[in-house]
């Protein structure tokens, strides 16, 4: 499952700066938008800061905050706490942060707002969903069936599927029909 398309946004206040003096232009997120409970995953935000100096770069989970990277303090990197946000903060950088694991609770929106230094201050942010997906452990067990059946008989069959989500679909065939 690869990463969607990001979104370009533009730089609303460029015309009103000095001429031939650009700002800070919002390129790309990439948030895969399925993911298999336990696999790892990267979010990555590229942006290109023309001629504006980086002030930030923040991710968020449903609106709060959880890494921040502020090139100019001491550590330049920095994580929150946040239910289902396993961060290995060894391998994320700039916009670029590396989920070791994901759970049910990695579920939500992603945004990362990225901001420019004084004088612009300017701030382009995008946002896309992630969803978590747990697949059955095992194949469907089907109990109550005899080896023979004739013409008239009761049938009565169960069919248990491990707990997935979304939840399994099953269906019954009998003679390869439905």
């Amino acid at each position: 499952m690869g990463a969607e398309r990001g979104l370009r946004l533009a730089c609303p206040d460029c015309k009103m700066r000095i001429q031939g003096s650009v700002c800070l232009q919002f390129i790309d997120i990439e948030v895969n938008s399925v993911v298999q409970k336990g696999d790892p995953l990267w979010l990555n935000c590229t942006f290109d800061q023309e001629s504006d100096d980086l002030y930030s770069v923040k991710w968020y989970k449903n609106s709060v905050e959880f890494y921040r990277y502020l090139p100019k303090e001491q550590p330049q990197a920095q994580s929150y706490d946040q239910p289902g946000v396993y961060i290995d903060m060894a391998k994320s950088s700039v916009g670029h942060v590396f989920l070791y694991k994901t759970d049910l609770e990695s579920e939500g929106m992603y945004r990362c707002e990225v901001s420019a230094e004084a004088p612009s201050f300017q701030t382009e942010r995008a946002e896309k969903e992630l969803h978590i997906y747990v697949l059955p452990k095992e194949k469907p067990t089907v109990t109550g069936t005899r080896d023979h059946y004739n013409i008239g008989d009761f049938v009565n069959v169960t069919c248990i599927a491990e707990p997935s989500k979304p939840p399994a679909s099953l269906k019954w065939y009998v003679n390869d029909k439905k």
